[in-house]
């Protein structure tokens, strides 16, 4: 029996041997976590004062961005605008040019309209002439 009570002691110490040393650990494991989490604290107001000490600065930056944002859509706008103007002008200009050789630019009358206009003076065509196209549907 004591040969069993010494057992026990002996398996009985290297546990607390071990419990000891996990405690240990541990101890040490929170008290770094605890001089990490006053090192973090501090940082971070440190942060805090910097980003109080800077926020005009940045609030300014963003809304000079912001503005800036918005000139260039502006700008955007005005270059489809002014593409379109040319692009009018163009055919404004292509309808004249073409008038002056005597074609009729699509741009400035619709087929349907030149159809319209011939059936209206059809009366006034002499009736040896004939047209590309039947007035009359078929």
């Amino acid at each position: 029996m004591e040969k069993e009570q010494l057992e026990f002691f002996s398996l009985s110490k290297e546990q607390v041997t071990v419990v000891k040393s996990t405690l240990r650990c541990l101890n040490s494991t929170l008290l770094a976590v605890s001089e990490n989490d006053r090192i973090l604290s501090e940082g971070l107001d440190e942060m805090a004062k910097h980003i109080s000490a800077h926020d005009s600065g940045t609030e300014e930056m963003f809304t000079e961005t912001s503005m800036l944002r918005a000139v260039n859509e502006h700008n955007m706008q005005l270059e489809r605008a002014l593409g379109e103007c040319t692009r009018e002008y163009n055919i404004l200009m292509d309808a004249i040019l073409n008038s002056q050789k005597l074609i009729l630019q699509p741009h400035v009358i619709t087929p349907s309209q030149i159809v319209k206009q011939m059936k209206l003076s059809q009366a006034d065509i002499a009736s040896e002439l004939t047209l590309p196209i039947p007035l009359e549907p078929g």
